[in-house]
């Protein structure tokens, strides 16, 4: 009952929010006339305001779904550096938003694919690029990576801000759990990013973790296994 009144739920808000969404850039594109600095502004506030809502409930339902095992994986063969690319371009504005830049380096390996839902894969790299964004200092940069381990594949995001305080360290993949520093606000969102990523992760059979440095920054990063030449013929 609980999974099926906030399926409803989220399909509800969505579409108003949808329309809401759809008005303000309307009116910030001058559609309805020109729009004076400050009102820009106000539209500015509101159209970040309702992507939260969207992030938020987005993250609410896809936990529900796989807490109740209904999260539909769709798997085939995946170019893992090209899954990169597109999370990356995907998030730059919401990392400019944090005065943050994300730079991929280029591989030294290339064509190397993976077994996975390449969509999944994306909103595990959504949570890691936006996670690194929203603990990086203004003006930093976030650096993504990956690294051929023979039969795994390893994706690395490194951010340059403070690092995962200590008492905070062994719960950063429980639910509803969220790092803040000492007198600082909480940061946005659920608390669920990073259990859901987990998630699909493990669905993949691979392994998510972290290391992190006071001061110095924190690298998530995720193993996936890599499919053999024979497989990705067999398209597997």
């Amino acid at each position: 009952m609980k999974s099926r009144f906030l399926a409803n739920m989220s399909h509800e808000l969505r579409t108003p929010l949808t329309s809401i969404k759809g008005s303000l850039s309307l009116i910030a594109t001058g559609v309805a006339g020109d729009v004076a600095d400050d009102v820009a502004t106000l539209v500015g506030i509101a159209d970040d305001s309702a992507k939260s809502l969207v992030e938020l409930i987005n993250d609410i339902l896809g936990f529900e779904k796989i807490k109740a095992g209904q999260l539909v994986y769709n798997f085939a063969p995946v170019d893992i550096f090209a899954v990169l690319e597109q999370a990356i371009e995907a998030n730059r504005a919401y990392g400019e938003e944090y005065g943050v830049t994300f730079d991929l380096f280029e591989a030294d390996i290339f064509g190397v694919r993976v077994n996975g839902d390449r969509g999944r894969l994306i909103q595990v790299m959504n949570n890691l690029l936006s996670n690194a964004a929203k603990y990086s200092v203004r003006g930093s940069r976030v650096v993504v990576f990956i690294e051929d381990q023979a039969s795994t594949v390893r994706v690395n995001v490194r951010d340059f801000g403070q690092g995962i305080p200590e008492e905070f360290r062994g719960n950063i993949f429980s639910e509803f759990y969220q790092v803040y520093a000492k007198g600082a606000d909480r940061p946005g969102g659920t608390g669920l990013g990073l259990s859901i990523a987990k998630s699909i992760v493990d669905s993949h059979g691979g392994t998510i973790n972290y290391t992190t440095e006071t001061g110095a920054g924190t690298t998530f990063y995720f193993d996936l296994l890599v499919l053999g030449e024979d497989e990705q013929a067999e398209g597997v």
